[in-house]
C-alpha cells in the first residue's frame, strides 16, 4: 500500500486496497460456533468491499475466508513454503507465500486493520506483535480529515475517512 494513499476518497475499500488481517484457529471445525462467527465476519467485511487477510489454512481462516468467497468478495492468504502435509484452503483468491515468519508479519502488518478471533500461539503472537507496532506508532499513516495531516489512524468513519487522530 501506498503511504500517501488518502481514505477520503469515497471509494469502496477493494478499490483503494484496503485489507484487513483476520487471524484465528487453524483447529476449529464447522461445528464450531466461532466458525460461524468467522464465516460471518468474513462475509460482512467482504460485503463492505474489505480483502480479507488470512493465514490461509483451515479453522477459522477457511471459515473466514469462504464467507468472504461466497459474498463476493477476495480472500488473501499467507502460506508457509516450507510447511508440509498441509495445504491452503481452497477459499483464497491470491496466496503470498513466505519462506519465513518475518516476511508473513510483515503482510499482516500492511494490512489496514487486524482481527483477533479465538486461537492459540500463533494467532497471540501475530496479534501481540501487530499490536506492539501500533504501541509503537510504526503504523501507517494516512491523511485526516479533521487536522489535515498524516495522521496515524485512530478510528475511521463508516465512508472510511479518518475521524480522530493522535495529533
Amino acid at each position: 500500500m501506498s503511504d500517501d494513499m488518502q481514505v477520503n476518497e469515497n471509494k469502496q475499500p477493494a478499490e483503494i486496497g484496503l485489507e484487513i488481517a483476520v487471524l484465528g484457529s487453524a483447529r476449529l471445525t464447522e461445528n464450531d460456533e466461532w466458525w460461524a462467527q468467522a464465516y460471518k465476519l468474513g462475509a460482512l467485511l467482504a460485503k463492505e468491499g474489505y480483502v480479507i487477510v488470512t493465514g490461509g489454512y483451515g479453522g477459522l481462516m477457511t471459515a473466514a475466508s469462504r464467507g468472504a468467497h461466497e459474498a463476493g468478495g477476495r480472500a488473501i492468504g499467507l502460506p508457509m513454503q516450507h510447511w508440509t502435509g498441509i495445504a491452503p484452503n481452497p477459499w483464497n483468491a491470491d496466496l503470498r507465500w513466505s519462506s519465513n515468519y518475518g516476511t508473513r508479519l510483515n503482510y499482516i502488518l500492511h494490512c489496514d486493520a487486524v482481527i483477533a478471533l479465538p486461537g492459540g500461539v500463533g494467532t497471540l503472537s501475530e496479534m501481540a506483535i501487530a499490536w506492539s507496532c501500533c504501541d509503537l506508532r510504526q503504523v501507517q499513516k494516512k491523511r485526516c480529515e479533521s487536522c489535515r495531516q498524516d495522521c496515524r489512524i485512530s478510528g475511521l468513519d463508516q465512508d472510511h475517512t479518518v475521524n480522530a487522530c493522535d495529533t
